[in-house]
């Protein structure tokens, strides 16, 4: 059996999109080595991809792989062991530390479309879009790749239908804002069929199927916690539970269960993705931090004064014209009664989401339609909460003030900086 020699008792990293890419930049900004593999002859940046579909040119961004201090290794992994990482061709990686970027994978389009074109890397989008122009195309999804596929094909003069997966586009929004969402596409020009459960493949002459991903986790050893959807679920500090403090997951495949950031669902979001990668691989670097070819304890002693990693989760999704942004808790785990502020109707508007229904309820996520300012700001009134800005006195936004006539989030964000 081969076996990498420069990987023996080092950092292991699975998984070369954004949060493998951003833990491998750090480790090499400070001096740290480590073994990359991905699978992906062309692994790129995927949200500028799916945004440009049907542009007049495709953006593609590649992920930097020539790092000081990175060995990039081309390879499927089959399975993770306790001490090694064992790849299709029968190499074994050994590792001292492993850290689990493996992001998602789309799910496949239902059997009767099973011709349908997925987006999920470069060759991909290339293969699309070899077959689009000037041609009708069906959509098969509800989520942000669905509609900036449909807005992106409408502009670029083709007719798109969107064959929803349930009542409304973007399940995960408060049903204010995908109504606003959907209408302002709609006026574009997009098509929106109701839901059916199988639609006939005869609708379109090319089908895209965006109905969602799943986490690409490898097989864990047994005792590496993951949950029913495939998640690996961590610690505050991201080490997989169960795994003895000597592996990692970052990133759209990893769930934290503990500590500050425990209320939040898994996020597939860039900007969590590029947040875990740069703060593990920062701490990775330094072994006074946890790192080095040890394995680290189940939580970090009384000499490592390690902060648990925390960010306040974002997401940005282009759509044309249509700029959408997500900060902070979802709508789902929010109280369902949003307080709106300006319009949405024209693509400039918020939806504030709330812990609960009294005056007193304070802010614990935003959709934004429009500019990114009201985003920014909202990610500033939140980031405060989750550093514990109430606890040091300062003022936390509540549903009352929120509701007042005229009340503008930039310059309530500006009026309580800390």
């Amino acid at each position: 059996m081969a076996e990498s020699t420069d990987a023996r008792g080092g950092i292991v990293i699975v998984g070369g999109g954004a949060a493998g890419t951003a833990c491998a930049q750090a480790l090499s900004a400070a001096g740290g080595r480590a073994v990359l593999i991905d699978a992906r002859p062309e692994p790129a940046e995927l949200p500028p991809l799916s945004k440009s579909l049907f542009a007049d040119d495709l953006d593609l961004r590649p992920h930097p792989r020539e790092l000081p201090g990175i060995e990039a290794l081309a390879g499927t992994v089959e399975r993770i062991a306790e001490d090694a990482v064992h790849l299709a061709d029968g190499t074994a990686v050994p590792y001292g530390t492993l850290v689990l970027a493996t992001g998602l994978r789309p799910r496949p389009a239902p059997p009767a479309l099973r011709g349908a074109h997925l987006v999920s890397d470069a060759e991909a989008a290339r293969g699309l879009r070899a077959q689009a122009p000037g041609r009708e195309l069906g959509i098969l999804g509800s989520g942000f790749l669905a509609l900036e596929a449909a807005r992106g094909a409408a502009d670029a003069g083709l007719t798109p239908t969107v064959h929803l997966r349930g009542a409304l586009p973007l399940p995960g929004l408060h049903p204010h804002t995908a109504r606003a969402v959907r209408d302002l596409h709609a006026a574009a020009g997009v098509r929106f069929a109701p839901y059916d459960p199988e639609p006939a493949p005869a609708a379109h002459p090319l089908w895209l199927a965006a109905v969602g991903a799943e986490p690409a986790l490898p097989p864990l050893p047994q005792g590496w916690q993951s949950d029913v959807r495939g998640f690996a679920e961590v610690d505050a500090w991201l080490r997989i539970i169960g795994a003895g403090g000597r592996a990692y997951a970052i990133g759209d495949a990893a769930h934290v269960l503990r500590g500050p950031m425990a209320g939040y669902p898994p996020t597939a979001a860039e900007s969590v993705a590029l947040s875990q990668g740069a703060w593990l691989g920062a701490r990775l670097a330094d072994p006074r931090l946890g790192g080095g070819d040890e394995p680290g304890p189940d939580e970090p002693g009384a000499g490592e004064a390690v902060a648990a990693w925390t960010d306040v989760p974002w997401h940005w999704s282009f759509q044309g014209p249509v700029r959408v942004f997500t900060a902070g808790m979802p709508a789902s785990s929010a109280d369902p009664d949003a307080v709106i502020v300006g319009d949405l109707s024209v693509g400039r508007g918020q939806a504030l989401l709330f812990e609960s229904r009294g005056d007193d309820a304070e802010l614990v996520g935003a959709e934004t339609l429009g500019p990114p300012p009201a985003h920014t700001a909202a990610r500033r009134v939140l980031a405060a909460r989750l550093e514990g800005g109430a606890g040091e006195g300062r003022a936390q936004l509540t549903r009352g003030e929120a509701a007042r006539e005229g009340f503008d989030l930039r310059q309530w964000a500006r009026a309580h900086r800390g």
